[in-house]
Order: C-alpha cells, then sequence, then structure tokens
C-alpha cells in the first residue's frame, strides 16, 4: 500500500512536469514535440524589442525572443531567438526589427538568403539589415526645415508682389483678371439669353439622331441592297480599270515600235525623205487645184458636156 501511494506520486510528478514543459512551449507559441534551434543577431537599435516578442518569416510566427540586452563594449543590442528546428535557414540570411513599439507589434522580421545555401547552425549569429528611419529623419530634418523655411519665404515674396500688382490699376495682372471676369460675365450672360435656343438645338439633335436610328432599323433591307449595287458597281469599276491598264500597255507597245520605225506608220514618222515628198506632192495638188479654179477652161476645153456629166 505504501508503494502505491509513492508510486502514484512519483506518476503525478511526472505528469506535472510534462504539462509544465507543454504549457511553457505552447504559450511560447514554440513546437511541442520537435525541438528548437538558437541563434543570435545584433542591431544598433532595439526600436522596443522585448523578450516574448515573435520572430517572423514572410509574416509567419516561426519563434520567439529569448533575451535582449545591451553590449556596452559595442553599444550594440544583442538579441537571442530560437526557431523551429526543422527550418532550413539559408546562410546569409538577415534579421530587421518590424512594428511600432507604442502599438506592442514588434517583432523581428528574418529576411531568407538563396535556398542552395548550407543552413545555419545553432548559436550562429545573423547579420541584421535595420533601417534606422527615425535616426534618417532627424539627420535631414534641418536641410528639411530650411528648404521649408525657403519654400514658405518664396510663397510669401510671390504674394506680396500679387497683391501690389492687384493694387495697381494699370497693371497687367489686375487688367488680366478684369478681362477673364468681363469674360466670364460675357459668357454667362450668352449662356442665359441663348438658353432656350440651346436647349432647342439639342433637342433636334436627339430627334435627329433618334429618326437615323429608326431609318436605319426600318430600310436596314434597303442599305443592304444599297451596299450590294455599290459592291458591283465597284467590282465592274476594277474590271474596266483593268481593261484600261491593259489597253495602255498595248498603246505603249504600238508607240514603242512606232519610234523604232517598225511598220508603215513608223516608217512614215521616222522617214524624213517621206515626208518631204509627201510635202512636195500636196504642195503641187494645191498648185494644180489653184490653177483649175482659176483656168477650168484649160482642163475641159478638149472634153465634151456630155462626157463630162
Amino acid at each position: 500500500m505504501k508503494y502505491g501511494n509513492e508510486l502514484k506520486v512519483g506518476i503525478a510528478v511526472v505528469l506535472s512536469i510534462i504539462v509544465f514543459i507543454v504549457g511553457v512551449r505552447y504559450f511560447q507559441d514554440l513546437p511541442i514535440f520537435s525541438g528548437t534551434l538558437e541563434l543570435y543577431t545584433t542591431f544598433e537599435n532595439a526600436d522596443g524589442l522585448i523578450v516574448g516578442n515573435p520572430v517572423q518569416i514572410n509574416g509567419v510566427r516561426v519563434g520567439r525572443v529569448n533575451e535582449v540586452r545591451l553590449r556596452p563594449e559595442t553599444r550594440n543590442v544583442l538579441v537571442r531567438f530560437q526557431v523551429d528546428r526543422d527550418l532550413q535557414i539559408p546562410e546569409g540570411s538577415t534579421t530587421r526589427v518590424s512594428g511600432l513599439s507604442a502599438l506592442s507589434s514588434v517583432s523581428v522580421v528574418i529576411n531568407l538568403a538563396d535556398a542552395r545555401r548550407s543552413a545555419v547552425s545553432a548559436g550562429d549569429t545573423l547579420t541584421s539589415d535595420q533601417t534606422d528611419v527615425l535616426g534618417n529623419l532627424v539627420d535631414q530634418a534641418p536641410r528639411l526645415v530650411h528648404r521649408a523655411d525657403s519654400l514658405f519665404g518664396s510663397a510669401t515674396t510671390t504674394l506680396n508682389t500679387a497683391e501690389q500688382l492687384l493694387a495697381r490699376p494699370e497693371s497687367d495682372l489686375r487688367q488680366t483678371l478684369v478681362a477673364i471676369g468681363t469674360t466670364a460675365r460675357t459668357v454667362d450672360q450668352l449662356l442665359r439669353t441663348e438658353q432656350q435656343r440651346l436647349a432647342s438645338t439639342l433637342e433636334s439633335v436627339d430627334t435627329l439622331a433618334t429618326s437615323l436610328a429608326d431609318f436605319s432599323t426600318t430600310n436596314q433591307d434597303s442599305l443592304s441592297l444599297a451596299v450590294q449595287r455599290l459592291n458591283r458597281s465597284l467590282t465592274q469599276l476594277e474590271r474596266n480599270l483593268t481593261a484600261l491598264e491593259q489597253t495602255t500597255t498595248t498603246l505603249d507597245a504600238i508607240l514603242q515600235k512606232v519610234n523604232q520605225g517598225e511598220g508603215t506608220l513608223g516608217l512614215l514618222v521616222n522617214d524624213p525623205g517621206l515626208y518631204h515628198r509627201l510635202d512636195s506632192t500636196t504642195t503641187q495638188l494645191n498648185r494644180l487645184l489653184v490653177d483649175f479654179q482659176q483656168n477650168p477652161k484649160r482642163y475641159l476645153k478638149d472634153l465634151k458636156l456630155v462626157e463630162v456629166f
């Protein structure tokens, strides 16, 4: 009976230890049935990072921060964290602090390197890739303030100059603004005067568009027939143009032969002697006709009237 109670107590203690370990790992977001890999990294500024903050990869929580400690010799922050041992973190991966401490959403983000590299081992230190946004802003603040002051000074000078120009009746700026105002009033008056006419015109345009739409719907067959006739006419015109092109080609060939002196017409065109003989014959024939008109008796004295007619 005594040994039975001791056994029960031992079993209860063992179960309590197991439950305690499982509970601690559960609340620390650590794998319950697998080991963890402990790694280190350093930051120039922790940015509100505390123990218990999550460690993330691509937005997924894979571990937690175990220690955040300031190193006096280097004045940087040493961070010890642990992740799931099953994760393969390649060498060359970097870390950075993400989030805002005011919103209690600070975490360590691991930027994985090329997966073809070998994985880091327990106790290795990952290089940090931290951008001190606040520090950069503080460093640039004087220059930004100076630029803002210069900008405000230029704006003030411009406004003063504009105010002086507007105060002078003869200034171009004031005359321009007056002209713009006059034009705006004229346009407004014109629109008010012609409002009814514009409305009537728009109504007429709308009616015309409706009529055209109705005409297209009602006379769709007629329009289709007209399009078919137009296509046939275009086809016939294309044929005529083709025939004209062939005729032009033939005429070019004939003219080329004439220019080369081929054929009767070519000889007639290209033989100057034939031209002169023909010209001489025509001249003599003209003389004979003139002489016949002037002295017809010379040619008709030996002819009898019956024989002539």
